[in-house]
């Protein structure tokens, strides 16, 4: 599944023009084999959840990209007016969402790894899990490959369900 909607209109104080905010959305299941992140568990038939989100009026571009946070930012303040079908709770749900899943088949560490390393840069992060006897965490060296973080099956159905 992919789809592109229109979650409203941004006044841009600055250019003093509204603008369109777009969320992109991909669910999709790979065939590929990943190594689940907390038990390093083969998993097949995973499924991936991928965001991107945009403000923007013909080539009048704001912003696009990992814009969640702008996006519940103007939502809360007002700046962010939603299109009549568009729910509130469903765009903050998706902002949750995109926050926690966007790309979790792109783990750098196990989830014990993770934990330690969150916000931290790559050397910085390694670091920080030599002091703590983590580097290597159930055979897996952090940053040797790409993990998988499983999405529960109530958030897949929530995912569907947004904007359908």
């Amino acid at each position: 599944m992919q789809k592109t909607i229109k979650i409203g209109m941004y006044k841009d104080k600055y250019m003093k023009k509204s603008v369109g905010v777009y969320v992109e959305i991909s669910l999709k299941k790979i065939e590929k084999i990943k190594k689940e992140f907390v038990s390093l568990k083969e998993v097949e038939g995973a499924m991936i959840f991928s965001a991107c989100g945009s403000y923007h009026s013909g080539n009048n571009w704001l912003q696009t990209g990992q814009c969640l946070d702008s996006i519940k930012k103007d939502l809360l303040s007002g700046d962010l007016k939603l299109d009549e079908k568009i729910d509130r709770k469903d765009v903050l749900d998706l902002v949750e969402i995109w926050k926690k899943y966007h790309l979790n088949d792109l783990m750098a560490g196990t989830k014990k790894q993770m934990e330690i390393t969150k916000g931290k840069k790559y050397d910085e992060a390694c670091k920080e899990l030599i002091k703590q006897n983590l580097i290597n965490d159930m055979g897996y060296k952090y940053g040797s490959g790409w993990l998988l973080e499983q999405i529960p099956s109530n958030v897949i159905k929530r995912i569907e369900s947004l904007f359908s």
